[in-house]
């Protein structure tokens, strides 16, 4: 029999859900109250670069790039983890969803990475934003329209693919308070 103690993998936790809802402010207050790394969401830094270089929005051929550079982020959070749980405002799952919302497409190779990451995704959990709060123009948002439609895509998918999914809705202080409690319920259960 082997003595050494098995290694913990950390686990995430994970915002998602339609554009304007709050995923990157609960992030951070996430982090802030749990003392979790946060990884922020990629493709706002990236796309707000892109804006001020050629004035252009997200288009398919960004996507993969932004996959990437989240999974960059992500990959470093979890080797800095030390077998707890880390915070992230979107991952890869999410970045396919809003590639089949905004383009009816998901690049190839983004299927592919999301096929390698799936047997890790039902340790994680996932807070899905509702869309019970006004949508907010900022720069970078630029689809106001079919909330509903997105918010039922993200409901698909993320049922489709055996994600732990909590629905967190209602003003922004019962949001955090349903996060908190949610998280603290997961963070009991074993890995």
């Amino acid at each position: 029999m082997n003595n050494q103690r098995a290694v913990l993998q950390p686990r995430r936790l994970v915002l998602t859900g339609p554009e304007s809802t709050g995923k990157s402010t609960l992030a951070a207050q996430l982090a802030g109250h749990f003392q979790a790394p946060l990884v922020p969401e990629f493709a706002r830094a990236y796309l707000q670069d892109k804006l001020l270089r050629c004035g252009r929005h997200c288009a398919l051929e960004d996507v993969p790039p932004i996959a990437w550079g989240q999974q960059a982020a992500e990959e470093k959070a979890l080797a800095q983890a030390h077998g707890g749980f880390i915070i992230c405002d979107t991952d890869i799952l999410t970045i396919c969803i809003w590639s089949e919302c905004f383009f009816a497409a998901v690049p190839h190779e983004l299927d592919l990475l999301l096929g390698d990451l799936r047997p890790r995704l039902s340790q994680d959990l996932y807070l899905l934003t509702d869309i019970d709060v006004p949508w907010i123009a900022d720069g970078i948002r630029d689809r106001p329209g079919d909330r509903a439609g997105q918010m039922a895509l993200f409901q698909r998918r993320l049922a489709e693919m055996g994600c732990r999914v909590a629905l967190i809705s209602g003003g922004w202080g019962e949001r955090l308070n349903q996060a908190i409690a949610v998280a603290e319920r997961w963070l009991r259960e074993p890995a």
